[in-house]
């Protein structure tokens, strides 16, 4: 596994910012900052919802959370313009089937290189806010990555 902090698509500059509102594009690199930022915000998500299926309070789940979290998904270049349901392999993979492997077997994320991290987050963040239907607790999707392990993962990645 190579650090995260060596990845192609990462930048020391700590000036390379996008303005207020502007949309990332894959190809657009991110600084250290931006990467740490989404570290914790994945842990923080993964704090709030892994063990929500085990509590007896039951009940919806906190909105607030997972706003937060989206949110720093567009602020943070995690969603991006250019995104979208496929990975840039040579198979072009759904993303949706990818992270079923990635279910399967949590270590495969220690492997993944940002450009993957971002096209996944991109796809999540999307899914929440367009596949929600309207319903007052979203879809679902962002607590299922988080029970799932994936949260924790992810968030452990962009710390190597």
């Amino acid at each position: 596994m190579s650090s995260i902090w060596h990845d192609p698509d990462l930048t020391h500059n700590a000036d390379h910012e996008k303005a207020s509102g502007e949309l990332f594009s894959l190809d657009d690199k991110l600084t250290v900052a931006q990467v740490s930022g989404m570290g914790e915000a994945l842990w923080s998500l993964h704090n709030t919802y892994h063990d929500m299926a085990k509590s007896t309070a039951g009940g919806a789940p906190d909105r607030q959370e997972m706003d937060r979290f989206l949110d720093q998904c567009y602020k943070l270049g995690f969603v991006c313009r250019d995104g979208s349901d496929r990975l840039n392999d040579p198979n072009k993979t759904r993303i949706d089937d990818f992270i079923r492997v990635l279910e399967q077997d949590l270590n495969l994320v220690s492997s993944l290189n940002l450009r993957e991290i971002r096209q996944v987050t991109h796809f999540l963040a999307r899914s929440e806010r367009f596949g929600d239907s309207g319903g007052e607790y979203g879809s679902g999707i962002i607590i299922y990555f988080a029970q799932s392990g994936l949260a924790d993962a992810f968030a452990k990645r962009l710390q190597k």
